[in-house]
Parts: structure tokens; C-alpha cells; sequence
């Protein structure tokens, strides 16, 4: 196009680049690298339209976008630099990590990993405390690319590789860990002595044998169960004597009989798709004084029916 009509379209761009409130993110990330040298300074905007040009510049991704995103990694809100940790996936692996990532405060952030292409780099960037790992690898890679990491927090979903958690050993201060859609894990041992306090799992076809590793977790507790749409009256993992908290997740009724022996329990959350036919039977929770139980229904307007709920009174809470 000739200088004048190029010059229009520059300014109509300009016109409607943040900090405008009404920029049209979908639109401006659909014209790509043309963007980005119109793209203000992070100096130059609040924090709040610093995070509207990190979303465009993440959008629009890609090895043109990196020396934009190094520019903004580096700012003071975290909610800004959030945009940078999640988005590796979206600009070339291995510059991303040198000239981005390798260069901002990543300690109050999550890292989002996919892959070994991205993981293999991991050591080379500065304190990384929370981790989310997203693709299939084993647990041999984990153990490789973790050993010196030291994370707090590690959730791995949509791992369908994973066998098992020995991996766990060369992560000492490790305080949290998720698993989600792990559909080849069977082997819980790794998760024995660890110094993990808080769980989250999906349960899926997990039996009863399999869980048992969790009962011998010393510092646990808070477990988060998500069985889904598992069988009918799934049993609980064995009683762990220290856990407080504990969450689950069914899309079925849970057999509920063993949590009197969940002696140090205070808060149980129920969270559900059951519908209304189908009963969540809170009597044999009746001897935990004191127990608060919360009941969530993710059917709209539509909660189970709860038997022996009437016994907590004001310590039950039923959210439809």
C-alpha cells in the first residue's frame, strides 16, 4: 500500500490500542506482528492496561512478539507478568526461555510448562516456586529436569505417560501437589514421607489399594478427592489422622461411613453434579463434633438431596 493509506491504517490502529477502554484485543491479535510496534511502552500505562497489552502481546505470540514481552516481563505487577509465565507455548521454546523468562521475577507467579521442549530448560531460569505442568512426559524426565528446582507448588495435568510419583524424592520442600487427568497413574508409593501438606488428585478408576499411600503422608492436611464419574459408593482412601480439610468431587453418591475415623477433620466440601433424586447421606458424619460441612451443586439451581443434614444445623451449608 502507498505511504498516504498506510499512514491512515497506522492511525486507525493507534486510535484503538489500549489504553483505549473499548480495544478490541480479538481484533488488533488477529493482525499479528503488525501491532506491535504501536504498542505503548510499559512505562507509559497503569497497571491495569499494562495486563490488556501483555494479554495482546501473549495473543499474538511468536518470535516478533519476544522483544515486546521481555519489555513487560519485567514489570512490578504480577497479575502483568502472570501473562508471560502462562504463555510459553505460544512463542519459540528455547529463545523464550533466554530472553523472557530467564530475565523476570518468576517466584510469585505460575510457570505453565507443555512438554519436554520447555521443561528441559526449566534449571536455567531464576527461583521458580510454582509449577503447572501440562503434557505427557515420565517420570524419569521429571525426575531429570526437577532434581534442583525448588518448587513449592506442582500441578500436572493431562499427563497420560505418567506411572508413577518417585520423581517426589528430589523435591524436598514441596508443599502442594495436584494431579489431573493422569490416566496411566496407578502407583501412589512416591508420595509416601513426602513433605507434602496439600494433595489434589483425581481419583478416576484409582481403587482403594491404590490410595493407600496417601494415609502415610506425615504432614497432609488438606486433600482435595475428584472422582468424577467414578463407580457408585467409591470408598474413601484409609483415614489419614491429620487431614482438616477435605474436598471431593463426585458425580456419584460417595460412601461416607469411614470419615468418623478422619479424627482431626473440621471442614468437609461436597462439591456435586448429582441431581436432586439422588440422595448424599451425612449420618454417619454425626459423631465429628464440630465438623462444617459446605455442599455445592454444579447443576444449576438444582441441589442433591441431603439425608441427616438437619443435625449440623447453622455448621451445614447447601449452595444450589
Amino acid at each position: 500500500m502507498d505511504e498516504t493509506v498506510a499512514e491512515e491504517v497506522a492511525a486507525h490502529v493507534r486510535a484503538i490500542l489500549p489504553p483505549h477502554p473499548m480495544a478490541p484485543e480479538e481484533t488488533l491479535a488477529s493482525l499479528g506482528p503488525y501491532v506491535l510496534p504501536f504498542l505503548p511502552g510499559p512505562a507509559d500505562v497503569d497497571s491495569v492496561t499494562a495486563e490488556r497489552v501483555a494479554r495482546l502481546i501473549r495473543e499474538i505470540g511468536g518470535r516478533e512478539a519476544i522483544p515486546f514481552a521481555r519489555r513487560y516481563a519485567m514489570h512490578e505487577s504480577a497479575s502483568v507478568r502472570s501473562q508471560f509465565a502462562m504463555s510459553w507455548s505460544r512463542f519459540p521454546a528455547e529463545e523464550y526461555a533466554r530472553e523472557v523468562l530467564a530475565r523476570m521475577p518468576l517466584a510469585d507467579t505460575t510457570l505453565v510448562v507443555s512438554g519436554v521442549d520447555q521443561l528441559r530448560h526449566l534449571r536455567e531460569l531464576p527461583a521458580v516456586e510454582s509449577l503447572g505442568l501440562r503434557g505427557s512426559c515420565d517420570g524419569a524426565q521429571l525426575r531429570s529436569f526437577l532434581s534442583g528446582v525448588d518448587l513449592r507448588d506442582l500441578l500436572i495435568v493431562s499427563n497420560k505417560t505418567l506411572a508413577e510419583l518417585s520423581f517426589l524424592r528430589e523435591l524436598p520442600r514441596l508443599n502442594q501437589l495436584g494431579l489431573s487427568g493422569c490416566s496411566a497413574l496407578k502407583n501412589l508409593s512416591g508420595l509416601r514421607e513426602s513433605p507434602i501438606e496439600v494433595l489434589r488428585v483425581d481419583v478416576g478408576r484409582l481403587t482403594h489399594a491404590d490410595l493407600s499411600p496417601i494415609h502415610e503422608m506425615p504432614k497432609l492436611t488438606g486433600l482435595r478427592l475428584s472422582y468424577g464419574d467414578s463407580p457408585p459408593a467409591q470408598q474413601l482412601p484409609t483415614a489419614h489422622p491429620e487431614v482438616e480439610t477435605l474436598t471431593i468431587e463426585c458425580d456419584n453418591p460417595i460412601a461416607f461411613s469411614s470419615l468418623p475415623e478422619w479424627s482431626s477433620l473440621s471442614r468437609l466440601q461436597i462439591i456435586t453434579n448429582m441431581p436432586e433424586s439422588r440422595e448424599l447421606d451425612l449420618t454417619p458424619l454425626q459423631s465429628l463434633r464440630g465438623l462444617r460441612v459446605d455442599i455445592s451443586s454444579l447443576m444449576p439451581s438444582v441441589a442433591p438431596t441431603v439425608v441427616g443434614g438437619e443435625f449440623f444445623g447453622n455448621r451445614l451449608t447447601v449452595h444450589s
